[in-house]
């Protein structure tokens, strides 16, 4: 399981990244909005990754922090959240904000997400 990469941003899409490593090989990563608001082609970049392993593919979703993965596999484990709105709110809320809500049982704070 892909758990760490790191290398040379070589695409930069509207979710997603191709990040090349240092042998060559070059991986798609969706990634946060926030990440990709201030990434660039050509910068090196290290990511902690989710892989997730479906009957028909297997996907990487990559987070600058630790921190962020452990929140993005809390969601993954909430009944009708999957990775792809795991990685929406993550991308709409700071994890500060996301502690709050949850502490404070702000049941309406994450409405907004698609």
């Amino acid at each position: 399981m892909i758990s760490y990469l790191s290398g040379k941003v070589v695409v930069l899409g509207e979710d997603f990244i191709f990040l090349q490593t240092s042998g060559g090989v070059g991986y798609s990563v969706f990634c946060t909005s926030a990440f990709l608001a201030k990434t660039s082609i050509n910068d090196t970049k290290e990511l902690f990754i989710e892989t997730i392993v479906r009957e028909d593919a297997i996907t990487l979703f990559g987070f600058e922090s630790f921190k962020e993965l452990t929140w993005f596999k809390s969601f993954l484990k909430v009944a009708g959240i999957g990775a792809k709105t795991g990685l929406s709110i993550l991308s709409s809320f700071k994890i500060n904000d996301i502690i709050f809500a949850i502490e404070n049982e702000q049941k309406n704070f994450f409405t907004s997400v698609s």
